[in-house]
């Protein structure tokens, strides 16, 4: 895509305005959607500048609002069709605030978008474009912990070949808990978690001053007071299906990678 010539025609000078060379140039035209600067802007700049840059952009015309979205958790669950109740959104959103970085949105600036419905009014917490997919983790996580039916399908916005390495293991399934006293499956908890680690490496630490059971605010408690265990499945490019397991709250560090959701498949052991 040559965009030399488009950034050339943005050196706005009295003299260059007036041209014809750049008479018919639309600064609005450069940004719209599809174009190389919207990509450009979206990819390189919009991740550096703060919220507060962001929704002064977002007032200036509707191609830069575009492009400067800032989200509210409702307006994601909207974006993934998710229907849930106000009590589930509420919780929703302390999980989000407690499990998302705060470099994009300090305690000490807080944006909200006054939301009006035809059953109620009320101030929503805005978040950085750049966090969304820390917002759907969360949202995955949560749904997944209280049994809510979802659909949240992010793989045609992944990039499933740019970290492609045979040689690393397949995510097949996970399951936390006690095969006794219950289990919970955990698989989409551990693909997220991939696809936002770059799918080459999947890292389970505790959260810094988090709880001391930190696996249960990752998977949820499937049995309370009971020690629980996590369970891996894994493929390897010869066909062979491992299961690894690791006891409850233990850091793990291992190569894995998951595929593209209609590339899955699921080994019963």
């Amino acid at each position: 895509m040559d965009i030399i010539s488009d950034f050339e025609k943005l050196k706005l000078t009295s003299t260059e305005v007036a041209s014809t060379h750049d008479a018919d140039f639309c600064f609005v035209d450069f940004f719209k959607k599809g174009s190389a600067g919207r990509v450009i802007f979206e990819d390189h700049v919009v991740p550096y500048l703060p919220l507060e840059d962001l929704l002064a952009a977002a007032t200036t015309c509707r191609q830069v609002n575009a492009m400067c979205r800032a989200y509210t958790v409702g307006e994601v669950l909207a974006k993934h069709s998710i229907n849930t109740s106000r009590f589930h959104k509420m919780e929703l959103g302390k999980f989000i605030l407690a499990s998302v970085s705060t470099q994009y949105t300090p305690d000490s600036n807080i944006h909200r978008r006054f939301i009006r419905t035809e059953t109620e009014s009320f101030w929503a917490r805005l978040y950085h474009p750049s966090q969304l997919p820390e917002l759907e983790l969360a949202m995955c996580v949560y749904l997944n912990i209280h049994g809510i039916q979802f659909e949240m399908k992010l793989d045609d916005d992944f990039d499933w070949d740019a970290n492609r390495d045979e040689s690393t293991p397949v995510l097949i399934s996970a399951t936390f808990g006690d095969e006794d006293a219950g289990t919970v499956d955990v698989t989409v908890i551990l693909r997220y978690l991939l696809m936002k680690q770059g799918n080459t490496e999947l890292i389970l630490e505790p959260p810094i001053n988090g709880p001391r059971y930190w696996y249960n605010c990752l998977f949820g408690d499937p049995c309370e007071c009971v020690t629980k265990r996590l369970w891996i499945t894994t493929r390897t490019a010869d066909g062979s299906v491992q299961r690894h397991v690791f006891p409850e709250d233990r850091t793990v560090k291992m190569k894995l990678r998951a595929e593209r959701m209609d590339a899955d498949t699921t080994t019963d052991e």
